[in-house]
């Protein structure tokens, strides 16, 4: 049995875009996966941009968006990376 490579962020950035039933099912099973992490946050970036460069920005949209991916992002994503000097951030 072979793995399925990991998608690339140009792939999630399409999905989280439409973000029906079928994309959400495909981007909880990413999110299960502490080693695509990058790759998620990469697609999210990506589509963040696009969005940013349409000639209409739906922010309805965009926060929606963020309610759900908050909603059902695991705890490896809300990691607060350490400061060299041990000093956290908020």
């Amino acid at each position: 049995m072979t793995s399925a490579p990991f998608p690339d962020p140009e792939t999630i950035a399409a999905k989280l875009s439409v973000l029906g039933d079928q994309e959400q099912s495909y981007i909880k099973l990413l999110l299960e996966n502490p080693k695509q992490d990058d790759m998620l946050i990469g697609g999210l970036h990506r589509h963040l941009d696009n969005a940013s460069r349409a000639p209409f920005l739906n922010s309805l949209k965009l926060e929606n968006l963020g309610k759900w991916i908050g909603d059902v992002a695991p705890a490896s994503l809300y990691r607060v990376p350490q400061r060299p000097d041990g000093f956290r951030r908020p």
